[in-house]
């Protein structure tokens, strides 16, 4: 969560959320992290709040072709590694 700028004091709430479903998706490699379901809650002083599941499917959209985007960039890189070999 840090690489992913969660340190950050000026985070928003949203964005906040979003790193922490990210965090959570990339934890699940690892044995005993479940997978079938992802429940995500905000609790505040005064109040708590369950992250509904059309946004959860959301910021899976956004996960995917966030992820989409990084190898683009990577197969690029490579490529012009390549290139300048």
């Amino acid at each position: 969560m840090i690489f992913n700028g969660f340190h950050e004091r000026e985070l928003s709430l949203e964005l906040g959320i979003y790193l922490l479903y990210e965090a959570k998706k990339s934890a699940e490699i690892a044995p005993g992290v479940g997978s079938e379901f992802t429940d995500i809650w905000v609790v505040s002083k005064n109040n708590y709040k369950k992250i509904d599941e059309d946004t959860i499917e959301i910021f899976e959209k956004a996960r995917k072709e966030k992820m989409k985007k990084n190898n683009e960039a990577l197969s690029e890189t490579f490529q012009k590694i390549e290139e300048a070999e």
